[in-house]
């Protein structure tokens, strides 16, 4: 199991295997006033469970 951040890039080279997208925060050097907001694309050799 690992991650990315979502692009088709990563989706094509990863196209035989499981995707499931997750939105995260992420910050700039620790710095929480400065947000960002991302979609990660966890990718897996096994079916993941929905929630």
């Amino acid at each position: 199991m690992l991650s990315y951040e979502d692009n088709e890039m990563i989706r094509e080279l990863y196209k035989d295997y499981y995707f499931k997208t997750i939105t995260i925060d992420r910050t700039l050097r620790n710095n929480t006033g400065k947000r960002k907001r991302a979609i990660e694309l966890i990718i897996s050799n096994f079916k993941l469970q929905e929630e």
